[in-house]
Order: C-alpha cells, then structure tokens, then sequence
C-alpha cells in the first residue's frame, strides 16, 4: 500500500515533539551500514534503534514501539520479508519501509506479502530521499493511530506537477475529497525525485514546466512511472497534443481554461481505472488465469534476460521442466474440477520448493518451467529437484479420495547444456522425457547439445518401425514364485529388442518411443500372441499349470480392437482363457469412462485374470479396487525396496498386502532382490513375489531351470517345482 497524506511534505523540515514519536527501528547486518543510518538520521531528527538480525529486532519489538521499522531485505537466516511478517502482530500501526539493491527483482516475486510493505528504498540511498519517506512514514503511523482520518482503500494517490502555485493549490483542492493524497512539485526533477522513492496512481503534468516542456514530460514520466495513471495539463484545447499524448500512453489531456472540479475528478477516476484495465489485461496476457504463474511468453522474456546477465556475470543458470505423472487420469476420472484443484495445489508446492527471486512458470497443461538465477553451488538444481519430488509426493485428498501425486523433473544448466533459451527450454525438455522413460518420479539432467538427443529420438523411430518386420523383438520372461507351495506359477512377459547387430537395446530407450508413436499398439498385438504361443509350448513339456502376464498399455487399452486381439492370441494358440494374465497400470484403473468399463467387464467374461501393476505409485482408490473384478495386486518395487531401509521394516508394502487379502486378491510383490525382503513377505502372508533374488528375465526357460530356482531359494522338505496339479 502507498504511503498517504494529505499534507504536503517540505524535506529537511524537522517535526515537533508533539507531532509523532519518530523513534526508528532500523534492521540491517551490516555494523557500518548500522552506524551511517544512525548518523545520518540523528541530524535529522530521528531517533533510531538498531538490530542486526531478525531474531534481535522480533525481541526489541516486543519490549518497545516503534513508529518506522526499516529493514533490508537480504540478510542471513531471517529476510526482510518473513521479519515484516513476524513483526505485524507486534507492531500493526508501524509503517515498513524495506531496503533492497534489487527492489524490481526482489519485490516483484513476494506477491504474497506486498501488502505489508509501505515503501520501498533502493541502495544507495540518498539522505534527503530517504528523509522523505521516513516522513511520509511517520504521517502513516500517525493516520493509523487515527483509523477514521484514513481514506477509503481504492482512493488514488495523486502527484500533481504545477510550477504555478496558485493552480497547483486550485488543483489540490479540486482533488483532495477524491484523493487520498495530493502532493505537489514545482518542477520535473522535483517529481521525478518523488517518484523514486514511492509510487503514485495517477500524475497530472502540466505541459510547460521550467525544466521540461512539451510532451517530453510524458516521456521522462513514463520511463520512471509505467504504472502511473497519467493526465496531461495545457492551456488551451489543442486536440493534436491530446491526440499524440494518448498515442504516447497518456490516459487524458485536460485544458486548464475550461477545467471545472467535476470535470477533473472524473478524468481523474476514469484515468485510474482506464489504467487498472490495462494492468488488468497486461497481467492475464503474461500470467496463467488458473494459477497466477507467469505463463511461458513472460517466462522466455526472464530466461532472455537471465541469460543476457549470465553471459555478463559468467554465473550458471538453470531451466527445470516439470511434469505431473498420469495427470490425464485426474482429468478423465475425476472431472476437470478435481485437475484444476491439482494444478494449483502443484503451483504453490513448486513456489515453495524455489527462492522468492526464482521465477516458476506454467508453460502448458500440466508441466511447469522453473528458473534458477544465481547458483552460487554446483548442487544447486538438483537440490531443488529433489525437494520439488519430495514435496509433489505428499498425498492430497479430493472427494474422499487420497491422491499419492508423483511428477518428473528435467535439468537443463547454461551453458553446459545450451547457450540460447530455446536450446535450454529443449534440453530440459528432454531430459524430462528421458526422466518419464526412466519411470517417472525422478529427475534427470541434460547433458550436452539437446540436437543430439532429438537426433538419436527421431533415428530410433525409424528403427523401430523396421525392427517389427525384421522380426527383431524377442520375449523375456520372468519366473513368479507361489511362496506358500513354493512352486512356479506364472511368468511375466517382457519385451526386448535385439538390433541387427547383436545388442540388445533397454527398455527404458525404446519403450516410450512405441509409446510416443503409436507403434506399441501394433507390438502389443505381437507380444501377446508370441506370449501364448509360448506357454502353449511350455504346457505341451508338461508344466500345465503355468500360466503367463502380458503388460498392457494404455494405447492398446484405448484402441477399439484389443478384444479381438486378444481372442485371436487365445484361439492360434489353443490355451484356455485362465493361462493368461492381463497386467494394467493403477492410473489406468483410474480412467473410468464407460470405454474402460466395458473393456474390463468384456476381458473378465472370457476368463482371463486381470492384475493391477506397480500398485501404490500412482492415484490409489479402495472404490476402483472393490469396482472392478481384479484379481490380483502388484505391490510396486518401491515399498520392496523400502523394506529394512525406511526403519519401519517395510511397513506400508506389509499393509498393501494385507488391504489385497481383505479385498478378496492375490498379492504378488516385483523387485525381490534380498533374503531379508522375501522373509519380511512371508511373515506378512504375501502370495508370490518376483525378482532378481530368485532370477533375472530369460528367454530360454526349461522346467529343470525353473524347478532350479525353488531347490536353490526357498529350500524346504515339501518342495514343488513348477505347477503339475
């Protein structure tokens, strides 16, 4: 809020006892600073008092009043920012006056508490300019103590530029039951001065002043004021003048001769709010409705500018990208409500993992961009990474629901990873892809010139579309071992691709990519039918009780055709619908459209078993599990990894069991890699478990291998081997 008076201020004059308590608290960390302030508002009237630390001044305010608290803005431990806050209570009528060497780059970032700032002081700062707005303070601190001689709050602030006295008192007078406070200044300087220590909602300027004339006014009042309401004063009705003025920015243009109050209060009003309409329509234009983020036009305009200092100062700076993890499953099962409600619960989350100064944007649906100026250690975006994962992670409940929100981050640091922003935005942007191909909830950092990437991107895509007719992809499988009868039961379908050349190429590169394209819907089809095909075999070496889980993707969900590939799969292959397996994502669970519904619902009435994948990492509900006829629950390889490490011994994969035994499911943990895992599983009754501890994925599976894994692994008397009835 703008400091407001209704009494012209004369700098230099020294106040009567009688007229306020000028004591001043003056907060800085610097002793020398500390000692000038002091020095130099002691010739002028002002007692001061001073702390060196936000804790000290919190402890003074508590034991004395202080008309004026002047504070810096940057110091360690407690900023200026937080201690206004602290101090409020203590102090409601004092004014605040914050000083800053960056006051636009500090200032523009604390939205949340620029209410309780009254003036801001930029460093150096000049011993007259800082006289004045003590004063002004003071007359601040006096209104407060009197509430009813306080303006309405939307009243404007008016700086009005006359050299003539008489007109600039027929002005004032004109304004003052309209205004909540009218200063005046004889010449250009004068105001220009004013106005650097304050700001003003409206200035009216006379044309012809000893300093400046003509419209070369509006020119030096727009460089300093471009949030100011301004209206231009001539003598005579010059319709040119008007016209070029409001061409340069100006709201109105006003003859003196003719100018009544009436006439004058309303240009004033209409001049203010034509001027709020416009900061209202500039902020939508460079901000996002939904959150209040800057949106990506304004954040490229800050990298620019980040970019240009970074080259001058030779300092890093970074670019994070990040996403929400299976953001469209909110939107699509929870309705757009629910996924704006998330969106800016993320905002806020994101703006507290970050420093005021740093700037988070929204940039598109659900993926945000982050700005990191002056890194001061090497460290420094990937501590924000993982604060941004951690904090992203804490559960949100919407419509009884508990949502468990992941997201990945991409890191892009200059000029390591590119020395233009549209090189940096597209290095972030894909090491966010590598961090969702790497399955999500992580963060990765770009590394090098991004072309490279996107190069390597686009040649793969070629690949893969040859690599299914070249008959390049091949099938792992991995064992699921029935603790209890200790027996082989199942194994999981994994797909692999083995280039011409011999290497097999991971997952984690191609997957995504048949993803992306479209490809994994064609894949898909072959995956299952080859994955039938086999157990087919495996049955006919007399293991007829094995069956086999195939990974279903959401594209293959979505296609209209899965049914019939699926009755194709079962019918080449001759085996009975309960040999197969269908493994679905939670966040697939999630998207309850009636297209889901009926899918499901279609699967089921045929037979085949329908598991729930990486269960616990996505958006959990008890009501999708107690909707849909599943079967079983797949306990992510994240609470496995947990169990002995979390210190809880691995409570929460302990309780996802026992929540898939009360709903009537098989319980399967992935990722058993340790003796100690497997019996923390057992001693919680857990069904079947799969991992490296028992053996990795293999494309050459025989029923002597298999019976292998249980004589080496779970060595009891009773031993069965693989399931013969």
């Amino acid at each position: 809020m703008p400091l407001r008076t209704r009494e012209t201020l004369i700098p230099g004059r020294v106040m009567a006892e009688n007229q306020v308590n000028c004591k001043v608290l003056f907060i800085d960390d610097d002793p020398g600073i500390r000692r000038a302030f002091s020095r130099v508002m002691a010739t002028r009237g002002f007692e001061t008092e001073c702390a060196g630390t936000g804790a000290e001044a919190v402890r003074l305010a508590e034991e004395c009043s202080y008309p004026i608290i002047v504070t810096d803005l940057r110091m360690p431990g407690m900023d200026g920012l937080t201690l206004i806050e602290r101090l409020r209570p203590l102090q409601p009528h004092a004014a605040y006056v914050v000083i800053s060497g960056m006051p636009d780059l500090d200032l523009n970032r604390a939205n949340a508490t620029a209410n309780q700032i009254d003036a801001v002081l930029s460093k150096p700062w000049n011993a007259d300019e800082l006289e004045e707005v003590l004063r002004r303070a003071a007359s601040l601190y006096q209104q407060r103590c009197g509430v009813s001689e306080v303006p309405p709050e939307d009243s404007p602030s008016v700086l009005v530029i006359e050299d003539n006295p008489t007109d600039a008192e027929t002005i004032r007078g004109m304004l003052a039951p309209v205004a909540s406070e009218v200063v005046l200044a004889e010449r250009l300087a004068e105001a220009l001065q004013l106005m650097r220590g304050r700001s003003f909602d409206a200035v009216l300027a006379d044309l012809s002043l000893p300093d400046a004339r003509g419209l070369d006014v509006v020119v030096r009042l727009r460089t300093l004021a471009p949030d100011a309401a301004i209206v231009i004063l001539g003598g005579l009705d010059d319709e040119d003048v008007a016209l070029r003025g409001v061409q340069m920015g100006v709201q109105d243009y006003m003859s003196k001769r003719t100018m009544d109050s009436r006439s004058l209060r309303r240009t004033l009003r209409y001049s203010v709010e034509r001027k709020r309409a416009e900061q209202r329509l500039a902020y939508l234009a460079r901000h996002d409705q939904l959150t209040g983020l800057a949106n990506r036009t304004t954040f490229l305009e800050k990298l620019n500018a980040a970019l240009a200092r970074a080259r001058r100062q030779a300092q890093p700076i970074a670019v994070l990208f990040v996403d929400v993890d299976r953001f469209k499953a909110i939107n699509d099962s929870l309705g757009h409500e629910a996924g704006d409600y998330l969106l800016k619960t993320v905002s806020l989350r994101l703006q507290q993992c970050v420093r005021e100064y740093d700037t988070v944007a929204r940039i598109g649906g659900d993926e945000f961009a982050i700005l990191l100026e002056d890194l001061q250690a090497p460290g420094g975006p990937t501590d924000v990474s993982q604060r941004i994962l951690s904090a992203l992670t804490t559960p949100i409940m919407m419509n009884d629901i508990e949502l468990v929100m992941t997201g990945s981050v991409g890191v892009a640091v200059h000029p390591q990873a590119g020395d233009t922003s549209e090189r940096l935005m597209k290095a972030a942007d894909s090491a966010l892809h590598a961090a969702k191909a790497k399955g999500r909830n992580n963060f990765q950092m770009a590394v090098g010139d991004d072309d490279a990437d996107a190069t390597k991107r686009i040649r793969l895509t070629a690949e893969l579309r040859h690599a299914l007719k070249a008959k390049q992809f091949l099938l792992f499988y991995q064992p699921q071992i029935d603790i209890r009868e200790r027996r082989v039961v199942g194994l999981e379908a994994l797909l692999r691709w083995r280039k011409s050349d011999g290497r097999l190429v991971s997952p984690l590169e191609f997957i995504p990519i048949l993803e992306d394209t479209g490809l994994i819907v064609e894949v898909g089809a072959w995956v299952l039918e080859q994955a039938c095909l086999q157990l087919r075999r495996w049955r006919d070496e007399g293991m007829d009780k094995l069956r086999v889980a195939v990974n279903l993707s959401a594209k293959q969900f979505e296609t209209d055709g899965l049914i019939r590939v699926v009755q194709k799969a079962l019918q080449i292959s001759g085996i009975e619908p309960d040999g197969l397996e269908l493994e679905i994502t939670e966040s697939l669970l999630m998207q309850d459209t009636s297209h889901t519904n009926l899918t499901l619902e279609a699967l089921k009435s045929m037979g085949l078993r329908i598991a729930v994948d990486d269960f616990g990492t996505g958006y959990s509900s008890l009501a999708y599990l107690e909707r849909f006829r599943v079967d079983v629950l797949k306990v992510d390889r994240s609470f496995i990894n947990a169990i002995n490490v979390t210190g809880r011994k691995g409570s929460v994969a302990g309780a996802i069991v026992g929540l898939g035994h009360r709903l009537g499911l098989e319980v399967v943990a992935e990722g058993v890699e340790t003796q100690d895992q497997l019996l923390h599983l057992q001693s919680n009754d857990c069904d079947m478990v799969q991992g490296f501890y028992f053996a990795k994925p293999a494309d050459n599976w025989k029923r002597d291998s298999l019976e292998d894994i249980i004589t080496r692994l779970l060595p009891e008397p009773a031993l069965k081997a693989v399931a013969e009835g």
